[in-house]
């Protein structure tokens, strides 16, 4: 029989059997705590965890970990300066019931009144009623709607049951909205509005609710201003949802200026679905991106090529894809005969060295912040698609590397690389093959 290791198990058992006495020796931790809870009645149980216990290296701290759980599921996690680590919720049978109280309390009232902590809680709380399954998820990105769609009828049917609660019906108004949403993307509007409508008609303000609104807006004409009012334009999905809006309003100037504002995130998304309404949006647009091409083919006529230059700037981003490619060609004959125009300004070369430098440090998201800020300067830029396609490999985000890297060679195909830009995108090509198995 093996022997055990006492000097091992022994203080394990000590610094288990003192968790309770720790925790409530760290004033700092409880304040931190308290500043969290809806009312000074909520009753807060908080533990630490010593580093046998945890991974202390891997969450990047030395002295322990404390975690406070509060009666309706949400959880805290804190280092012994009380700083938050991390904040989420665990729903479980044990909890069900205060989660229901708190969302029906605090699930619909404005967040104004509330501290920023508090405030964060009930989002998270809100999140927490409208979360989807993984799978829906996976679907979602992948741009399997179908297999979407299946997912949700699954979801919807375990939802109706729990209805009468409030994160049960919270759950339903998100599941339909979600589902009007699909069906809006794969061009079923019938579907679309008759869903988006059931979704409202719950009265629910979750943010699939919200949206479901400006897919009756999009399909049926209705309340579009309502449902401007109901969306954020910092969020992707929300903004392109604008965007369709003031262009079926015909604002078309403006439903330019928020696609433009978030045109740089959305070119370093992977997701099937945002995609495909960024393609609604941009066709949406085409009207406008027409309007500016012919300005810009006027002006390059009369001898203005740096004018018509900035102007091709923005139609590249807001045009669809086959538009955008024959531009692409368009201007790699320009540099062809005008290379001075391929050098990029002097304030994008600030931000492209200094994403370079933190290439080579192998602080790879930050460069490729550093390399989009020197893209909104110099979109045309060959040289800074070749860095972002780069960046891109190093996250292993190949599918938006492959089509940096394409968009580098549409503007350059004579760059003295060439040969080996195309073999990256072999590379890169084999290695999403691989990740897709």
């Amino acid at each position: 029989m093996k022997r055990i290791n006492l000097f091992f198990i022994i203080p394990i058992f000590i610094a288990i059997t003192l968790l309770p006495v720790l925790a409530q020796e760290n004033v700092v931790v409880l304040r931190e705590v308290a500043q969290w809870k809806f009312s000074r009645e909520e009753k807060v149980v908080v533990s630490f965890f010593p580093c046998v216990v945890v991974d202390c290296q891997k969450l990047g701290i030395t002295d322990g970990l404390y975690k406070a759980y509060f009666p309706d599921g949400f959880v805290l996690s804190l280092d012994k300066t009380g700083k938050v680590l991390e904040a989420y919720y665990l729903v479980s049978p044990n909890n069900q019931a205060a989660f229901n109280q708190n969302l029906e309390l605090y699930g619909k009232i404005g967040l104004e009144q509330f501290s920023e902590k508090v405030q964060k809680r009930i989002k998270l709380l809100k999140a927490e009623a409208e979360r989807i399954s993984p799978e829906l998820v996976k679907y979602l990105m992948a741009g399997k709607y179908p297999e979407a769609l299946s997912e949700i009828e699954k979801s919807l049917e375990a939802a109706k049951g729990e209805a009468k609660e409030a994160s049960g019906k919270t759950k339903v108004a998100s599941l339909l909205g979600l589902r009007s949403f699909v069906y809006y993307l794969i061009g079923d509007n019938e579907k679309a509005g008759q869903q988006a409508q059931e979704a409202l008609s719950l009265g629910s303000d979750n943010q699939w609710a919200k949206r479901a609104a400006a897919i009756v807006c999009l399909v049926k004409g209705q309340d579009c201003d309502r449902a401007l009012s109901l969306l954020s334009p910092s969020d992707e999905v929300d903004g392109l949802l604008q965007v369709l809006i003031y262009s079926k309003q015909g604002q078309l100037q403006k439903a330019v200026e928020v696609f433009l504002a978030l045109a740089d995130e959305i070119s370093g998304r992977e997701e099937a679905f945002l995609e495909n309404l960024a393609d609604k949006a941009r066709t949406s647009l085409s009207p406008y991106a027409a309007a500016k091409m012919a300005e810009a083919e006027n002006l390059e006529k009369n001898g203005q090529l740096a004018e018509a230059l900035k102007i091709y700037g923005q139609v590249m981003k807001l045009a669809e894809d086959e538009q955008a490619k024959k531009l692409r060609t368009h201007l790699s004959e320009i540099y062809k005969a005008h290379p001075e125009f391929r050098e990029m300004p002097e304030e994008a070369r600030k931000y492209y060295v200094r994403s370079e430098v933190m290439n080579r440090e192998g602080k790879f998201l930050e460069s490729l912040t550093e390399c989009r800020k020197a893209l909104k300067i110099a979109p045309l830029s060959p040289d800074l698609y070749k860095a972002l396609a780069l960046n891109c490999a190093k996250l292993e985000k190949f599918k938006l590397a492959v089509a940096n890297m394409n968009i580098y060679l549409e503007l350059f195909p004579d760059a003295p690389d060439a040969r080996a830009a195309k073999d990256l995108i072999y590379q890169w090509e084999y290695l999403l093959e691989e990740k897709g198995k």
